[in-house]
Order: C-alpha cells, then sequence, then structure tokens
C-alpha cells in the first residue's frame, strides 16, 4: 500500500491555551476537542509560571516552516459563526 507524500510535517506551529480560558469555558469541553481535531500535537508543555499549556503541532492549517527554521506561533480564534481557526502571530522584533 502506498502512502501519498505530503507537507504536513513542514507545516509546524506553536498555540497556547490558558488555564485561566479553560477553566472558565470547562463546559464548553467540545470547543476544545475543535482545536485538536485540526492538528497533530507533537509536544504539550504545562507552563507554570505562566499558567498556560504550550503545544507543538503540525497542521495543514499551518504555513509550511523550511528545516532549522524557528516555529511560527499561533493564536487560536473561537467565534460562534466562524468555528475554529489559527491565526499567525507577528515574528517580534
Amino acid at each position: 500500500m502506498s502512502v501519498p507524500k505530503t507537507d504536513l510535517w513542514q507545516r509546524r506551529g506553536i498555540f497556547s491555551i490558558n488555564k485561566d480560558v479553560i477553566d472558565l469555558y470547562a463546559l464548553k469541553l467540545s470547543d476544545y476537542i475543535g482545536v485538536f481535531d485540526r492538528c497533530f500535537v507533537t509536544r504539550c508543555e504545562y507552563i507554570f509560571s505562566e499558567r498556560r499549556f504550550e503545544y507543538h503541532a503540525v497542521s495543514p492549517r499551518f504555513d509550511i516552516v523550511e528545516e532549522c527554521q524557528p516555529c511560527p506561533e499561533y493564536e487560536i480564534i473561537f467565534d460562534e459563526k466562524e468555528g475554529i481557526s489559527y491565526e499567525r502571530k507577528e515574528a517580534a522584533k
């Protein structure tokens, strides 16, 4: 069986979910599940000092990142009409 070649592993990104946001919207767990059905998480770390979970992932919605380049950060946008999307943050200057 042949598996088609994909650029998914080049589409890397980092995003965070703040613990306070999780606590506030705990009853809407389905909103968070929607985030993870759009990506494949390769690493997750809880940053205690910042009270947030940081995720490293690959997703067809992320931009292609060349080898040896830092992964861009994305902000998760929850919109009742549009659903969930990722918006690339501007690089720090």
